[in-house]
């Protein structure tokens, strides 16, 4: 009988610390599971941002979408522009562009005007030769076209905000950076206004 009992209390036992095992494996850890890092999100793209160089004015925005016949990079954010209209044919031209050669150098220099050299050249490369016998290099499109036998502006030259063909050369028109005209006519009287327009003295 005592063994009996005893065997009764051993199984009895076992089956308790089976139990007490099992309860603990089963029950929640009281220490809370180590969290994964937060996976960072996929870098969107980023949204295009006005770039620093990017022009803002009407004639700045016209020349970068202009095809110009040599490498001279146009300033697009200066605050005037001249549309020379000249040519290595006409006797008056060759005459003025020494001294507009060098008032390009000023003009330059001071970032706030440029000449776009519109050339009423037969060819492109007659306008590279006609600026190369003066060493200049302005930025350079051709000024016309024939159309239905009549010559208008080209269609580079038509891009530019304010420009109006003209067949009498050395012609320029002086025009602020919305395109608004300021002056046109005779290179001659023209070229020499954006001193007065900067306060530049020669």
């Amino acid at each position: 009988m005592k063994k009996h009992l005893l065997h009764t209390a051993v199984a009895c036992l076992s089956l308790l610390g089976i139990a007490t095992l099992y309860a603990q494996d089963s029950a929640p850890s009281a220490e809370p599971a180590a969290q994964k890092p937060a996976k960072k999100g996929k870098k969107g793209k980023k949204g295009k941002k006005a770039k620093k160089d990017e022009p803002t004015s009407a004639v700045g925005k016209a020349l970068t979408t202009i095809k110009f016949i040599n490498d001279t990079k146009p300033n697009t954010k200066a605050d005037f522009y001249i549309y020379l209209q000249s040519a290595g044919w006409c006797g008056p031209c060759n005459q003025e562009m020494p001294d507009v050669a060098k008032q390009y150098e000023a003009m330059k220099a001071t970032g706030k005007v440029e000449i776009i050299f519109t050339s009423a050249d037969k060819n492109e490369q007659d306008a590279l030769d006609f600026m190369a016998k003066y060493g200049t290099s302005m930025p350079c499109i051709i000024s016309y076209q024939e159309v239905d036998r009549k010559y208008v502006a080209s269609d580079e030259a038509a891009k530019l905000p304010g420009f109006t063909y003209s067949k009498p050369v050395p012609h320029a028109t002086l025009v602020d950076s919305s395109g608004k005209v300021i002056k046109d006519g005779h290179a001659l009287h023209v070229i020499p206004c954006w001193r007065d327009l900067t306060g530049i003295k020669e």
